[in-house]
């Protein structure tokens, strides 16, 4: 009785760290997805002011960028968190990778903050303010 108590006990242990590690990674691959995704569309923008892409579609590249950047600073700022309580709850073994991590997110929160301010003030100047 009291094995298969203990063995129910690993199973559930192991679902519940597996489930976290799952959302970890999960939010961790997003963050980079948005960060590449925001990158690719700055240089495409920049790439449209020497090949003079038309108006319109400078603007579309800006409104795009401003909201991926919103979800990028939205994810990285739910991975730093989740990563400092992962940290000091869980006192994970690998400590380095979380420091790389949250350094990941922190940068990428403010590189985010950076894209929205530019390609929000840039639409607002584009169009009159």
């Amino acid at each position: 009785m009291k094995d298969k108590n203990k063995e129910r006990k690993k199973i559930s242990d192991f679902f519940y760290t597996n489930t976290l590690r799952i959302f970890n990674k999960l939010t961790k691959n997003c963050v980079w997805l948005f960060f590449l995704f925001n990158v690719i569309l700055f240089v495409l923008y920049v790439m449209g002011n020497f090949y003079n892409f038309l108006d319109e579609t400078q603007l579309l590249i800006l409104k795009v960028l401003t909201i991926s950047s919103i979800f990028q600073s939205i994810l990285s700022l739910i991975l730093f968190i989740e990563n400092m309580i992962y940290i000091y709850i869980f006192f994970t073994h690998s400590k380095v990778a979380r420091f790389f991590t949250i350094t990941f997110s922190i940068l990428s929160l403010l590189i985010g903050i950076v894209f929205i301010i530019y390609s929000t003030l840039v639409k607002q100047l584009s169009t009159g303010v």
